[in-house]
């Protein structure tokens, strides 16, 4: 496993892989430890190129970082699978608040082949519209 300096730490199969997943935790967690460790590992032997993004580790990481920030980690993740692993195919694991910005990245649709939320952080409003809450404001809604 090697991190680059953007804290994104790519993990390779065993054989070449034409695959790759991102990893992004949630707010107080970083990307290791149970349970991402046994969906990593499963997926290595899926033969799938990781990249876990490992920019923060608890909320008070966060306090300098805007949602920018945070949607160019997802970006640079992506460009890391395509261009220097040579991924063809890119799925995205996004855990509570790494679901959120996951679905809020504003080109999830184009980016992914796959997206797995892993219980997001995000809600529906009485008149069925998609909220989230913003650790930055403190505030719902989009």
């Amino acid at each position: 496993m090697s991190q680059n300096p953007e804290g994104l730490a790519l993990e390779k199969p065993e054989n070449k892989s034409k695959k790759g997943l991102i990893v992004v935790p949630g707010i107080s967690t970083g990307p290791y430890g149970t349970p991402f460790d046994e969906v990593v590992e499963f997926a290595k032997q899926e033969n799938y190129t990781i990249v876990r993004i490992n920019t923060w580790n608890k909320p008070e990481d966060l306090e300098q970082k805007t949602l920018q920030d945070l949607h160019q980690n997802i970006t640079q993740a992506t460009r890391l699978l395509r261009e220097q692993c040579k991924c063809e195919s890119i799925g995205i694991l996004g855990k509570s608040f790494g679901g959120q910005l996951t679905l809020t990245h504003p080109n999830t649709n184009e980016m992914f082949d796959q997206v797995i939320l892993w219980a997001p952080a995000l809600s529906i409003d009485e008149e069925g519209n998609l909220c989230h809450y913003n650790y930055f404001l403190g505030i719902t809604g989009f």
